[in-house]
């Protein structure tokens, strides 16, 4: 069987800074199928599945799944760590992009250049762009091998010095803070697009304000939004940049 590369976004209802953030509407849309819109222009993933949790609370992305013919998976709601594990066994998923539900501008090109980076280093076990030098916050995401995350669950499950469901709750954290058990690679885009002072995730009512504006100024039908052309309108536009700089910190070194 083909073996498969396919980005899960991690998704659910219940965020505490900005509930119901992931079926906010972005130009008629919820954020969910922006967010896919632009993942559908990776060249090299081989599909998409959103993994949420099997809360009630979730119904509201479990429909629009449904609705919107993307594959769906529901696990533990706090262990999302096992999660991912679980998708990833249920959808044959060898490799996985992993992708967070508040990223609707996420940069489908550099999805593909690390890929054809973990295709020259098949032996890799984790591709971290969601570090100081990675890509600007927002557009990014990681790549992360099934058997990686199984490994870091495993040795987590093992250790009775760590604090487990920090682990359990961060997908990657373990595998990026202990690079001397994994083979990791730190994908530094080029310098341009490595900005620490400019972010369009969603964890705000005023990173959802940024968002909209951005695809109302650059969204075009049947084309995605690139992380320079967003770079280069907020550059143009300060005061627009300046209503969410203030709640974010710049990635972290690891």
């Amino acid at each position: 069987m083909k073996k498969q590369i396919m980005a899960i976004i991690q998704a659910r209802m219940n965020s505490k800074r900005l509930p119901g953030k992931v079926i906010k509407s972005i130009q008629g849309k919820p954020l969910l199928f922006r967010l896919k819109e632009q993942l559908t222009w990776s060249e090299l993933i081989d599909d998409i599945v959103i993994a949420t949790s099997n809360n009630s609370s979730d119904e509201p992305v479990d429909k629009f799944c449904k609705e919107n013919n993307i594959f769906c998976y529901r696990g533990d709601l706090d262990n999302v760590l096992k999660r991912f594990i679980d998708c990833a066994n249920e959808f044959n998923i060898d490799t996985i992009i992993r992708v967070n539900a508040d990223n609707p501008l996420i940069d489908p090109e550099s999805i593909d250049n690390m890929i054809e980076l973990f295709n020259k280093f098949p032996k890799t076990d984790y591709i971290n762009n969601v570090h100081k030098k990675g890509l600007v916050m927002g557009a990014g995401c990681e790549l992360v091998t099934t058997e990686a995350l199984k490994k870091s669950f495993a040795m987590i499950e093992r250790s009775p010095y760590i604090e487990r469901q920090y682990y359990f709750e961060h997908v990657t954290v373990f595998i990026r803070k202990h690079t001397d058990f994994f083979n990791t690679i730190k994908y530094e885009p080029p310098v341009e697009l490595s900005r620490n002072d400019i972010f369009f995730s969603v964890d705000y009512p005023e990173d959802l304000e940024v968002v909209k504006i951005i695809f109302k100024n650059l969204y075009r039908e049947g084309k995605y939004i690139k992380p320079e052309e967003i770079i280069s309108f907020l550059d143009q536009n300060p005061k627009i940049a300046k209503i969410n700089s203030h709640l974010h910190d710049s990635l972290p070194d690891w």
